[in-house]
């Protein structure tokens, strides 16, 4: 059942434990077919013979039916050097910083090469698996227990498992054979361990119905014996923190008149309380959960109708599942509670960001693990917000540490694209199993000691703690906050003392508490050295003294509190569309993902792993929490005449101090956090710069890019001058431009612009000539006269006739590029292609144009007779050329691909061009001028980055980067200044 605690925990190793992989002095002897196993360079599995499956436990052998599906993980090319790169680009003191690179990048470097996959996947079809699923970081297979015993040299048997039922495991160490031992990392699958998510209810349907603003009506609330609380509002809670008080209830720490707590946070008031006014434009938030609820994205709209945020457009929100795939349906707790709670509060603070759902097909290691690793291998997302956790330490049993490992290799990854990872740090504190013991709401049953949790616990994911937020009116203007510590009591008007909630032996005990502490697993991160207190990064969080410095918890932290819950509404099977007051740090997980969605838009560029950059900030840019003196508390209806009295700022061992601390981090984002985080910039390395090239006229733009490619005086060889009026005569004219060393200019086709006129006298060398392209329908003799300058006509009686004039006077190139003639956008991406990648003997390939699928008589002659070498530039061109020997083409899905296919000819370039995809003028004098600049020209819609020009930007990020820029052709017309933010995201760079 949904609760306001629904922070859902994989307390145990997902199906199939994964095997640390360790090097082994000699061949381990397998007690099963082992003969490829028995190799010098044979590398034992430690641990893929569990504890549990001992010798007084063996159930005997598992039947010959049984499938085993096991995961083999891979080293790929370079582990450290990958971690090393990750923390180059996110380091604001490394030059490298914000010089992220692409998914195929990171699979070119450091996945695993084919030839390795194909060894690995070789070794296991020779032992008779069957492979299933392949990708760069794991080899999934499955087969009979004999073909998993032959392949990793070991028994499986059924033993009796800690619980009680019984599952298969190895029964002694794996072995991995020297063919592929420095292939494989880890596998997965060799023993079955139990898996048990995690979901505690604590009742809190919010039953009185109303929404906040109820707050101010008042009425009396009457127990069974008649006795009256006196301004108890109807909803059972207040328009913020203490704005009444209620008696009537037995006294409270601090007297009769009891503070009356708020009702549930709406959006709003929580952009207001941390000073968000940015909106996430521009930024994807990725929300990662298991399974689905049917009916999320009307839930999400009916919810913000109801509180008064934006609904969902059309397009903003999408899903990533596979619902034919789910499995452990019995164990995993049903997701819909938790999916609405983050979707509706990273919507709620961002509500322009997109969000993607992904939907992992169950809550084990190995579907959530897939479920991160499609994200980072398609960069679907800029930040990634995970409300879920495990805990490292069960009395089942120790996490694998080759669990952690690949975690943080996809971590790792997303690090190194620029996707940053938020993850909430559970509810139980310091997780003591005492704190279950004594009526914990969100603790578990089989904590074997104090611990922190995992993946939070990882240095490559922001670790999110709780707070309780308190604001000083309805509005959400921030008053204070304290650490996410609740302990609660119960009572009804009339009642002489506090009773205990929920089971709990006495009131006030530990209820709930954000997660936090000193990792006892995971060494001090380099961005917490000297920013973490000495006693902090080197006292467990049991306190016994560590060895070296540890990482510690969190690192930031929002509000989470039950006694300042949210307001989540969604559909369930049993309530129907339903109000629950949610709390957790699965609350501050998605909040904090969206104040990361609204820095990237006000960078306008993706953080990655943002930890480093988040110690790098001073004080200004956190409220710095620390505790109340003493206790802090207020009450809330439960509507059923009763109400619970809430005592805040209590976390277990984690206290709340001033500066860094174990309960709260760094603190919570204030209102000058946004602009902070976005300002940081890598030291001594310019960050890519964005600018526009425009003019108020399409004649000022290509005068503007004139004098940025020619800014002395009389410097060009020539001017090639064309209408701006219309296309076709000009869609060639960009190679010829280049050969000439001449600006291309535009002008009326009835008369000389008088500023272009000037442009010309300016930049023309003495003794220049004008290159006029067209015939005098396009450019009237009027203009021509008007120049007083020498001048040559290239034209022909239509617009491939001119191309081919072109050529001609080009020197009658025997490379080519064909383009289309009938649209503009394929020929003008192919002007810096043929000016400056296509070439013979440096010298520039001639454009000619096709009729769509179809040769002009006059192009085909030329080609005939003197053409050796042909590249088609989009789909019309390309099957106007099919068959021709050796053509290179880049058949697009549209004009935007296309183009995009062009530009990864560019690899190294440290220049970009980007224009509309929609109007040819200002891409035609921009191509002109990347054609000088070695530089590929690439297309957008005016109001949005196209998705294949996005991607190739990254593409180009690393090469950009350090001193790179990127030209936007246009005034804002052309390309929205929400297009250039985008732009600069995508190369990590900043707009001009």
């Amino acid at each position: 059942m949904p609760n306001a605690a629904y922070r859902r925990r994989v307390q145990a190793l997902a199906t199939g434990a994964i095997a640390v992989v360790a090097a082994a002095s000699q061949a381990v002897p397998a007690q099963a077919d082992d003969t490829q196993n028995t190799s010098h360079n044979a590398k034992t599995l430690n641990n893929a013979h569990p504890a549990w499956a001992t010798a007084d436990k063996d159930r005997g052998a598992v039947p010959a039916s049984q499938t085993i599906t096991t995961r083999v993980f891979l080293t790929g090319q370079d582990q450290a050097g990958l971690a090393a790169l990750a923390k180059s680009v996110n380091d604001p003191n490394s030059p490298d910083y914000g010089r992220f690179l692409t998914p195929e990048q990171v699979k070119e470097q450091f996945g695993a090469t084919p030839a390795q996959i194909a060894a690995v996947q070789k070794w296991l079809q020779d032992a008779g698996l069957t492979v299933s699923a392949v990708n760069s970081n794991w080899v999934d297979a499955h087969g009979a227990p004999e073909a998993v015993q032959r392949a990793f040299g070991t028994q499986l048997k059924n033993y009796q498992r800690p619980d009680g039922s019984v599952g298969y495991a190895a029964s002694s160490a794996a072995v991995i054979p020297g063919s592929v031992a420095s292939l494989v990392a880890g596998v997965s699958g060799l023993s079955q361990a139990t898996t048990m998510a995690h979901t505690n209810s604590v009742g809190t349907l919010h039953k009185p119905g109303g929404s906040n603003t109820a707050g101010n009506t008042t009425a009396a609330t009457t127990a069974g014996n008649g006795t009256n609380a006196t301004n108890m509002p109807a909803d059972g809670c207040g328009p913020n923190w203490g704005a009444q008080t209620v008696s009537g209830f037995p006294a409270g720490s601090n007297g009769a008149n009891i503070p009356i707590a708020p009702c549930s946070y709406t959006p709003n008031q929580l952009r207001q309380a941390y000073g968000q006014t940015n909106t996430g434009k521009g930024a994807t938030i990725a929300i990662v959960d298991w399974y689905a609820s049917p009916t999320m994205k009307s839930d999400a709209n009916r919810w913000a109708a109801n509180v008064g945020a934006p609904q969902f457009r059309a397009d903003q929100y999408s899903e990533l599942v596979t619902s034919n795939a789910w499995n452990h349906q019995d164990t995993c707790a049903d997701p819909r509670g938790e999916e609405a709670l983050d979707v509706e509060m990273a919507h709620g603070l961002a509500p322009d960001a997109n969000i993607l759902y992904v939907g992992a097909n169950s809550c084990t290691d190995a579907d959530l693990m897939a479920a991160e690793q499609k994200i980072v291998d398609g960069h679907l997302a800029d930040i990634v917000s995970n409300s879920w956790g495990a805990l490292m330490h069960t009395t089942g049993g120790d996490m694998d540490p080759a669990i952690m490992a690949q975690y943080d290799r996809i971590f790792q990854q997303g690090a190194a694209e620029g996707i940053s990872f938020t993850f909430s740090t559970g509810d139980c504190g310091d997780d003591d199993p005492a704190w279950k013991a004594g009526g914990g709401a969100n603790c578990s049953n089989n904590s074997a000691r104090k611990q922190t949790e995992w993946p939070v616990s990882s240095q490559w994911v922001t670790a999110v703690g709780g707070t309780t937020l308190a604001t000083s009116n309805s509005g959400g203007n921030y008053a204070w906050e304290v650490a996410m510590g609740d302990r609660a009591g119960s009572a009804f008007p009339g009642d002489k003392s506090w009773s205990p909630v929920d089971g709990q032996k006495s009131a006030f005990q530990f209820y709930f508490g954000g997660g936090g502490g000193t990792s006892a697993d995971v060494s001090q991160p380099w961005y917490q050295a000297g920013k973490v207190p000495g006693g902090l990064a080197n006292t467990q969080v049991d306190g016994a003294p560590a060895t070296r410095p540890m990482r510690v918890l969190p690192d930031v932290a929002m509000n989470g509190s039950l006694a300042t819950a949210v307001n989540v509404q969604y559909t369930d099977t049993v309530h129907g569309f339903s109000q629950w007051d949610e709390g957790g740090t699965s609350v501050a997980a998605p909040e904090f993902a969206a104040v990361l969605a609204n820095a990237k838009q006000a960078a306008g560029h993706a953080f990655g792993l943002v930890n480093p950059s988040l110690y790098a900030l001073n004080g200004n840019a956190y409220h710095d929490v620390t505790s109340r003196p003493g206790v802090t508390e207020a009450i809330k209806g439960r509507g059923d005449n009763s109400a619970w009295l809430w005592q805040v700022g209590q976390d277990t061992t984690l206290n709340a101090a001033p500066g860094y601390d174990n309960a709260t981090g760094l603190g919570s984002p204030n209102g000058n956090f946004v602009a902070a985080l976005a300002a940081q910039k890598a030291p001594g390395a310019p960050a890519t710069a964005v600018s526009r090239l425009a003019g108020n006229t399409r004649y000022e733009t290509a005068i503007a890019v004139s004098k940025k490619a020619f800014p002395a005086d009389h410097t060009a060889s020539a001017v090639v001058l064309a209408t701006g009026d219309n296309f076709p005569d000009a869609l060639a004219g960009v190679p010829l431009s280049k050969q000439l060393n001449a600006p291309l200019l535009l002008t009326p086709g009835g008369a000389l612009d008088a500023g272009v006129a000037a442009e010309i006298r300016r930049v023309l060398a003495p003794g220049g000539k004008v290159y006029v392209l067209g015939g005098e329908a396009a450019v009237k003799p009027a203009v021509v006269n008007a120049l007083k300058l020498p001048v040559q006509r290239i034209f022909g009686a239509t617009r491939y006739e001119t191309s081919v004039a072109i050529a001609k006077a080009m020197g009658s190139p025997t490379n080519v590029v064909l383009a289309t003639g009938t649209k503009f956008p394929d020929a003008l991406a192919a002007g810096p292609f043929a000016s400056d990648v296509f070439t013979q003997d440096t010298k520039p390939a001639a454009i000619l144009l096709t009729e769509d699928a179809h040769l002009p008589d006059n192009v085909f002659s030329y080609m005939d007779n003197h053409v050796t070498n042909v590249a088609s530039i989009g789909v019309q061109a390309t099957n106007a050329i099919t068959g021709f020997p050796g053509l290179e083409s880049f058949p697009g899905k549209d004009r935007y691909d296309t183009a995009a296919l062009v530009a990864k000819r560019f690899p190294h370039s440290t220049v970009a061009g980007v224009a509309t995809g929609l109007k040819f003028a200002d891409a035609l004098t921009g191509a002109a001028l990347l054609a000088r600049q070695n530089a590929p020209l690439l297309l957008t819609d005016p109001t949005g980055l196209s998705q294949p020009t996005q991607v190739t930007l990254q593409g180009l990020s690393h090469a950009l980067a350090g001193g790179g820029s990127v030209e936007v052709f246009g005034g804002p017309a052309a390309v929205a200044d929400a297009v250039v933010r985008q732009i600069a995201a995508a190369v990590g760079g900043r707009v001009q």
